[in-house]
């Protein structure tokens, strides 16, 4: 219940971070953290495991295809997602993913900075990346780290990387103030009109991909897969209310989480850094007992 109700040291109300000795610290160890990560991956890949490691990345997400997006594979994603992905389908492979990579732990880093207390940001940055959630990320790097860029854009304007994994962080909507969502409104219809005009009727194509798509990736951690629909239900309504009373970002975020069907294992980094920032203590014991359990099956 504290987490719900405590107050909070941060700025978040007005959606700011400061650029601090202590954030340049934490962005120098997201960038050597993925590299770590990024060389174990590579590593593993190179074996010839049977471990699905890059997939996504080498189908879909590497292959920039800007104007007929939904001619790739498991692309399920709105249509202007390519224009973030584009980039990464000029340097060889395995560089674009490193840097997608440091890009989403640079951004796991500003987001504990902005919604995190500067006393715990190091200690939440320690704990976060080197969980089993960031080793996941490593080995099965998604688009999630659009999302967590969306998060350090002033509200207004992150509609369109929100939006294109809007299931990660839809409840960060809530905490918004008036102007913002008017603007937010406005700059997601304009954005959608302008979808049309380039993809043509691309919701078609986009629920083809939808329907066609072999979900290979398991494991599913949203808390309907541990409560059911009821218990997740209840569950969000109650952080949801203490959200809207507060405007809380963090609470909003997790409170949209219980509303969604499905969240991947790699799309946990997000939520688990929200959760450090407010409850370390508990973070730390979450991810060391993951560790033993993942080492546990491994040995």
């Amino acid at each position: 219940m504290r987490f719900l109700t405590q107050p909070s040291t941060v700025q978040w109300r007005d959606h700011q971070w400061q650029w601090s000795p202590h954030l340049k610290q934490g962005l120098v160890f997201a960038v050597l953290i993925a590299i770590i990560w990024w060389g174990f991956a590579l590593l593993l890949r190179s074996a010839n495991l049977p471990i699905l490691i890059w997939d996504d990345q080498l189908a879909t997400f590497t292959v920039g295809n800007l104007a007929r997006p939904y001619d790739q594979a498991g692309f399920v994603n709105p249509p202007w997602t390519m224009f973030f992905l584009w980039p990464f389908s000029l340097p060889p492979f395995e560089i674009a993913v490193l840097l997608q990579l440091i890009v989403l732990f640079v951004g796991i880093i500003g987001v504990i900075f902005k919604f995190g207390s500067p006393r715990s940001a190091r200690l939440a940055s320690l704990i976060v990346l080197t969980s089993p959630f960031a080793l996941d990320n490593a080995l099965q790097l998604n688009i999630d780290w659009i999302v967590v860029v969306s998060l350090l854009l002033p509200p207004a304007y992150c509609a369109p990387l929100l939006l294109t994994k809007p299931q990660n962080a839809i409840g960060y909507l809530l905490s918004f103030k008036w102007s913002e969502w008017v603007r937010w409104t406005w700059i997601t219809l304009g954005l959608i009109l302008l979808s049309f005009v380039l993809w043509g009727n691309w919701p078609l194509e986009w629920l083809e991909n939808s329907n066609q798509k072999l979900v290979v990736w398991q494991i599913n951690i949203a808390p309907n897969a541990f409560l059911g629909y009821p218990l997740a239900v209840i569950l969000g309504v109650i952080v949801l209310f203490f959200a809207l009373r507060r405007r809380d970002p963090v609470l909003s975020i997790l409170a949209g989480i219980c509303f969604v069907p499905y969240l991947a294992s790699y799309s946990a980094i997000l939520p688990f850094a929200l959760i450090t920032v407010r409850l370390p203590a508990l973070a730390a014991v979450i991810s060391v007992t993951i560790w033993f359990v993942v080492l546990g099956l491994v040995l």
